[in-house]
């Protein structure tokens, strides 16, 4: 039990870390008007990330059959990737026009 413990904690801390990464590299290339695509790649990149963090968990806790847990999160979840990708998408848009202008 101890190890499924690690388990999800490592998935859920790479899912935050990746998907907060995901958000601070397009506002570093608004920043910087430097290298956007490459920001925008990396920044989808670490989305992904975060979200196969994520279906990592949710099978995580599908393997322990903790189904109250799953019961219990599946919309917030649900909801916290839709924004992130939105999030990302707008963001990644918004600094590769703003570095094509120039």
């Amino acid at each position: 039990m101890t190890f499924t413990v690690a388990l999800s904690t490592f998935f859920s801390l790479l899912s935050i870390f990746c998907g907060a990464a995901a958000l601070a590299l397009p506002v570093i290339a608004l920043v910087r008007r430097k290298n956007a695509p490459a920001f925008a790649a990396a920044s989808m990149g670490l989305c992904a990330i975060s979200l196969l963090g994520q279906i990592f968990e949710y099978n995580n806790r599908v393997n322990v059959q903790d189904w109250s847990a799953l019961l219990d999160t599946s919309y917030a979840v649900l909801f916290c990737a839709a924004v992130l990708v939105a999030l990302a998408l707008v963001l990644n848009i918004a600094a590769c026009l703003r570095a094509g202008k120039q």
